[in-house]
């Protein structure tokens, strides 16, 4: 009789068991977000890579769930895309283009804000990081604070994938991209490829695209990035020139910005 009990016990714990498998196989299925080729389009259009690029839905700022679009260490909101799209089908996409990799006159002073809950080495090479943006002489200026609002929010997270840290560029406001998500792990680097990750990601706030997007050779492997990119004038176009931009950022010696970051920098603003 207890066998009996024990048997029916162990079948309605495994009947369960299957259950609760098959409904989080559906929600898995249900919450999966497929790009269509109108999205594929918009990414060739912002010169991201389209490959392996996938819609996630990811806390903002202000810690509201909302989906972006997200390839490699770039994330794109996906009010962008619908902005582009009313943009496109209007015939007016042009303005909006010259707009989208640079940060327009009126946003150039930049309040970076470290949230509370970041290490303290992180906001040690976070205050190193804009200290380096700061010593160029450019029209883009740079402020911590280490609470309140700002333009870029800087926190930790591990909504990054196999990736260190991920940004995104300026949207059609001009406005820099709001947020940096960083892995808490980052701790793990030394003091100076830390501040060199934050500053990497901070130029893509600002504007900036890999150095070596077409063959991502400073990475011991990854696919490369496909479509155009707007050249700066006057910077070197090999892939191999040494830059804070690179896909996979080499520091060496506690030398970060290249020669060419800032020429790079400074043509643009």
């Amino acid at each position: 009789m207890k066998t009996k009990n024990l048997f029916f016990l162990l079948f309605f714990v495994l009947l369960i068991m299957t259950s609760c498998q098959k409904d989080d196989a559906s929600d898995a299925i249900t919450n999966k977000k497929v790009l269509t080729d109108e999205h594929v389009d918009f990414l060739n259009a912002w010169e991201v890579n389209p490959d392996e690029a996938i819609i996630e839905s990811l806390k903002d700022v202000e810690g509201v769930y909302r989906d972006y679009i997200v390839s490699h260490d770039i994330e794109i909101p996906l009010s962008e895309f619908d902005i582009w799209k009313s943009n496109k089908n209007s015939n007016n996409s042009s303005k909006q283009y010259t707009s989208r990799y640079t940060v327009g006159l009126l946003y150039r002073n930049i309040t970076v804000v470290a949230d509370p809950s970041l290490s303290r080495k992180k906001k040690r090479a976070l205050a190193s990081a804009i200290n380096e943006y700061n010593a160029l002489t450019t029209s883009i200026k740079m402020t911590l604070q280490y609470s309140g609002s700002g333009d870029i929010k800087v926190i930790p997270s591990n909504n990054v994938g196999s990736l260190l840290a991920k940004a995104g560029f300026p949207g059609s406001s001009g406005r820099p991209y709001p947020l940096i998500r960083i892995k808490p792990s980052a701790d793990n680097l030394s003091d100076n490829l830390l501040t060199g990750i934050l500053m990497h990601e901070l130029g893509h706030c600002i504007g900036l695209r890999h150095q070596d997007f077409r063959t991502r050779s400073s990475c011991s492997s990854g696919y490369p990035e496909s479509g155009y990119v707007a050249y700066i004038p006057g910077t070197p176009t090999s892939d191999r020139e040494p830059s804070i931009m690179l896909t996979c950022i080499k520091i060496k010696g506690g030398k970060f910005f290249s020669d060419s970051d800032k020429r790079a920098l400074n043509i643009l603003y």
